[in-house]
């Protein structure tokens, strides 16, 4: 079952039928289209737990804006064992040498992101922001690192490209380089 190019799906709309909630439609957030949620069931997708992402939307709507892009950062870093790519101090590091701040600062959104409901115990996902594939093997675990370094990568680049239309200069941008 090939899941690709259908991980930025949102539900869109639900119906509560038999005490359970379904989903009608899908909004894909990259492109904005609407997906029917039997075009999606028709494609071998799985349904996405509509209540957990409700629950999940929900709890991510309760932060402020500051702590809630840390905690989209660290989603960001989900592994397919249900915990993070990197060990959580060195996303709190790396999302500091980002942002243009230290560290110690970026570790105060921790006890936040717990009394939300997104961190359990400070290192590991609450359930229903794990990320499970039963079918990862070692190969895929061992993937998982070159996974993280791109995504790191990636939010440089578009951090260094918004500065230099901006105009201006970013030296803690190349010290995390």
């Amino acid at each position: 079952m090939n899941t690709k190019g259908f991980e930025n799906l949102a539900v869109l709309s639900c119906r509560r039928f038999r005490g359970k909630l379904h989903v009608t439609e899908y909004l894909d957030m990259t492109t904005g289209e609407i997906y029917e949620a039997k075009t999606i069931n028709a494609l071998g997708i799985r349904a996405v737990r509509p209540e957990a992402m409700l629950r999940r939307q929900e709890k991510l709507n309760s932060l402020r804006k500051e702590v809630r892009q840390f905690a989209v950062f660290l989603l960001k870093f989900r592994n397919q064992l249900g915990g993070f790519l990197l060990p959580l101090d060195q996303l709190v590091k790396c999302y500091g040498s980002l942002e243009g701040k230290e560290a110690k600062h970026i570790r105060r959104y921790l006890p936040r992101l717990v009394d939300a409901g997104i961190l359990d115990f400070d290192s590991k996902l609450n359930p229903d922001f794990m990320w499970f594939d039963p079918e990862v093997g070692r190969v895929g675990v061992r993937g998982e690192t070159f996974r993280a370094y791109r995504i790191l990568d990636e939010l440089r680049l578009k951090k260094k490209t918004c500065i230099q239309h901006l105009g201006g200069h970013d030296e803690s941008l190349e010290l995390a380089a």
